[in-house]
C-alpha cells in the first residue's frame, strides 16, 4: 500500500523516508507528487510544522529542522523531491538497504575516521561501544545516527589494557 505524506490540503506520494521513532525527527524523505504538493510540504517543514506521515493505515506527526533539498521535473510532469537533513550530509547518518549493510558501512566509517587503528576482530566489540540510535525506515532503507566516535580511542586502550581486546 501507497505511503502518502500530508499538509495544508496537499498531499505526496511517498517512495523512502527515515526518521527517530523516539523524536520524531526526519532525516530523509523521498516524495513524488505536482509541483505545488511538493513545495507546499517542503515549506511546511520549513516553517517548523510538522508533517502528517502516513504508516501502516495511521497518520504519524514527523518534523525536521535544518533539512536541504533538491528536486526534479520528471517525463510525466510529476516532480520528485529529495528533503535530507543537515545532519546526514554531516555524516552523522549511515544508511543502506540492510541492518547487515548498515552495520557494515558504520564500521568501514569508524575505522577511516577513528583515531587509533581497529583490528577487523574489534568490529563487534567496536560497534557496541558507539552511541548508535537505530531510525525508522521506509521504502526499504535502514538507518542509524552515528555518536560515540570521539570516547572509542580511550574506551580500546582500557579494553587492550584489561585485556578485553587483544593486539
Amino acid at each position: 500500500m501507497p505511503t502518502h505524506v500530508k499538509c495544508d490540503g496537499q498531499s505526496a506520494l511517498v517512495d523512502k523516508a527515515l526518521f527517530n521513532p523516539e523524536s520524531n525527527k526526519l532525516h530523509l524523505l523521498s516524495m513524488l507528487s505536482s509541483r505545488e504538493a511538493t513545495r507546499a510540504v517542503w515549506a511546511m517543514g520549513v516553517q517548523g510544522k510538522p508533517l502528517m506521515l502516513e504508516l501502516e493505515g495511521k497518520w504519524r506527526a514527523l518534523g525536521f529542522a535544518e533539512m536541504t533539498m533538491k528536486h526534479e521535473k520528471l517525463p510525466c510532469g510529476r516532480r520528485h523531491m529529495l528533503v535530507v537533513s543537515k545532519e546526514a550530509y554531516a555524516s552523522r547518518v549511515v544508511i543502506g538497504r540492510s541492518l547487515e549493510e548498515v552495520e557494515d558501512r558504520v564500521w568501514a566509517k569508524v575505522t577511516r575516521i577513528a583515531r587509533v587503528p581497529l583490528h577487523q576482530t574489534w568490529k563487534t566489540w567496536t560497534l557496541e561501544q558507539l552511541n548508535l540510535t537505530r531510525l525508522e525506515g521506509l521504502g526499504g532503507i535502514f538507518g542509524v545516527v552515528l555518536s560515540g566516535v570521539d570516547e572509542l580511542e580511550r574506551q580500546v586502550c582500557e579494553a587492550i589494557k584489561a585485556g578485553t581486546l587483544c593486539v
